[in-house]
């Protein structure tokens, strides 16, 4: 998802290159079973985004009033780079600066870094991190260990 396969796969059909595909799971699926949620849940969320952070011209644009409400999920691939933008965006759109926000970086690897934060310390805590591998950033979720350490009041957002 958000890869390159189409430019790959001519690539290598111009170099006379052969290849295959071997199916798997999308990153956004190990990241989320890492820190113990689930993508959509009742009295929650009824859907989720999948967003790329930045495209071929820079940092993607998407729908920010409607990711900015309560309760919405999205699986951010490449936003690393974008951390701020997106922070920029989301609150300047209404989003509630406590929304938790979960890097994971090198999912499913034995080499996965967790970082949990929250759109208000997203670039910080990102750079804290000091991150070198792929990153998913997983809006509107934390981890289940950090859900249960959120005040009352912040839980309905994770």
């Amino acid at each position: 998802m958000f890869g390159r396969l189409d430019e790959e796969i001519d690539a290598c059909n111009a170099a006379d290159i052969g290849w295959h595909i071997v199916p798997g799971i999308t990153s956004a699926s190990a990241a989320v079973a890492a820190i113990g949620q689930s993508l959509t849940r009742r009295e929650r969320n009824s859907s989720v985004r999948f967003l790329t952070g930045h495209d071929m011209k820079g940092f993607a644009d998407h729908d920010w009033r409607a990711l900015a409400r309560n309760g919405e999920v999205a699986a951010i691939y490449m936003g690393k780079r974008a951390a701020r933008f997106l922070q920029g965006r989301l609150i300047m759109h209404g989003a509630d600066a406590a929304t938790p926000v979960t890097l994971i970086e090198n999912a499913s690897r034995p080499d996965q870094r967790i970082v949990s934060s929250t759109l208000a310390t997203l670039p910080q805590d990102l750079n804290e991190a000091a991150m070198t591998g792929p990153a998913l950033t997983l809006l509107g979720l934390a981890p289940r260990a950090a859900k249960a350490a959120l005040p009352q009041h912040q839980q309905e957002f994770a």
